[in-house]
């Protein structure tokens, strides 16, 4: 870390971080945040075929986010986004969403990411609570970047996110 904000420059004014220089390279993000919920909510994804709409809606939801984040969030640059995968399972009392995305880019992923888990979980939220279930709970674990991986494609090699599909 350089002991400075990327996205400042030297009279404290917000700017977009110059990445015309860089390379592209093959680049790879992944993300995990867990929303907590209450037992009915826990029961009600065990049960086929509202808990697939809601999964679904909520892995539509997160890759239009993913593919959003420069006009959600101010300084993200656009990036062409060549994969993004999302999963979720579930436990007593969670719903946990992981993402992947990828991209061959001069700039990396992460952002991309976090937004697609972020907007996923709201979705799940925003959909239990619309139909009206009395969860106790409705607190988000905090969004966290669990991966970052940057290799050139000379490199070779592969990494891939250990993900699983969770209906």
């Amino acid at each position: 870390m350089t002991g400075k904000f990327t996205h400042v420059d030297e009279h404290g004014a917000a700017r977009i971080v110059d990445i015309t220089a860089r390379a592209a390279t093959q680049r790879r993000a992944l993300a995990r945040c867990r929303v907590m919920v209450g037992a009915e909510v826990t029961r009600l994804l065990g049960n086929g075929p509202r808990a697939t709409r809601t999964l679904e809606e909520a892995r539509v939801a997160g890759t239009m986010a993913a593919k959003r984040t420069s006009t959600l969030i101010p300084l993200c640059h656009p990036i062409g986004i060549n994969m993004i995968h999302l999963s979720f399972s579930h436990g007593e009392g969670f719903v946990q969403i992981e993402t992947a995305t990828g991209a061959f880019e001069r700039t990396g992923l992460e952002m991309e990411a976090l937004t697609a888990c972020a907007v996923a979980a709201l979705t799940i939220v925003g959909e239990f609570h619309l139909q009206r279930t009395q969860t106790q709970h409705r607190i988000f674990d905090p969004v966290g970047e669990v991966g970052r991986a940057l290799r050139r494609l000379a490199a070779g090699g592969g990494w891939q996110p250990a993900l699983r599909r969770v209906r």
